[in-house]
Formats: C-alpha cells, sequence, structure tokens
C-alpha cells in the first residue's frame, strides 16, 4: 500500500518536497520503500563511507522512521535509518519509557539505498524478532529531512498531536 507522509507544517521549504512510503506486510516480514521527490534538492542526505552501523541520535539530521505494535498492547519499537545508511532499533514499555532502550534481539536489518533520483531507500524488518509473527500490527511511518537552511521539517502519515510527535500511538495505522 503506498501512502504519503506530510509534514508537520506545509511551509517554503516543504512545499515542493514529496515523501511517501510503500509499506507491505508478509507473515513477520515488514517492508517499507521510502520515496523522497526533492526538486529543489533543499534535503540534506548524508553519503558516509562508514555505513550499517548501530548508533544513537539518528533523528538529529534525515532520518527514516518506522514504529511498530500489536494492536492491543501498550509496548513498541522504533526502527531509525539515517541517509547515509547507519540505523538502530529501540524498544519502549509504553509512550517513551525506558528513554532509548535498545533492542538488541536485532543484531541486523536489510536495509538499502535503492536509487538516487528519485531518492529511494528500502527496509525490511523480521517482526518476529520482537516475538510478532502473524498478529495484527500498527505502525507509524515517520521521518525527520534536514534541509539546507538547517531547519528540520517533520513528516508523518497523520500527525495527531499540537507538535511533531511520532511516538503518539493515535498516529499508528492499521496494517
Amino acid at each position: 500500500m503506498i501512502k504519503s507522509l506530510r509534514p508537520f507544517e506545509i511551509n517554503a521549504i516543504t512545499k515542493d518536497v514529496q515523501l511517501q512510503v510503500d509499506v507491505q506486510r508478509d507473515g513477520s516480514l515488514l517492508m517499507c520503500e521510502f520515496t523522497l521527490l526533492d526538486p529543489k534538492s533543499s534535503v540534506i542526505l548524508k553519503s558516509g563511507i562508514f555505513g550499517n552501523q548501530r548508533k544513537k541520535e539518528l533523528w538529529k539530521s534525515t532520518c527514516f522512521e518506522i514504529f511498530w505494535k500489536r494492536k492491543e498492547e501498550e509496548k513498541y519499537w522504533e526502527f531509525n535509518l539515517s541517509s547515509d545508511l547507519n540505523w538502530n532499533i529501540f524498544s519502549f514499555d509504553q509512550y517513551r519509557q525506558p528513554q532509548e532502550r535498545e533492542d538488541l534481539a536485532f543484531k541486523s536489518v536489510n536495509f538499502s539505498k535503492k536509487s538516487s533520483t528519485p531518492v529511494k531507500f528500502y527496509i525490511e524488518l523480521d517482526l518476529a524478532l520482537s516475538g510478532i509473527v502473524q498478529e495484527k500490527i500498527q505502525v507509524g511511518i515517520t521521518s525527520v529531512l534536514e534541509h539546507n537552511n538547517q531547519q528540520k521539517s517533520y513528516w508523518a502519515l497523520t500527525h495527531k498531536g499540537e507538535k511533531p510527535d511520532f511516538h503518539l500511538k493515535e498516529s499508528f495505522i492499521d496494517l
């Protein structure tokens, strides 16, 4: 299913940018392909040579994020992928608690940068590592985009809060 992400604020920086995600589920596999259309090249995309490392605070620059949870539970997970292909996964027992606990069950994740024009990032997560095989889930698909003017824009399928907050379960959709 292809969905458009929306910026929290539409302004001169975000009005020309488009961000879509194709999200699919096959058993325990969750697959997402982010497509970034940025005709004015306003988004900063890092191209580090040391990608595929677990790092914290990836959201401080351009970052693609996937949140998931069992439909009836408070516990949820967060996956982050930076544009230079560093990543991390965190688990939370409830809303933002505990703060930034890495989920070490995920030793590696399948992801790649598929193209440059438009920019595409593919992510495949094995939810079985979080104990989810066939259960109904909810997902939040989000992104932080850092722009050339050093401002950030916050993108999600929906924004239910008064400020950007990707952890709000009200912003998750059924999958």
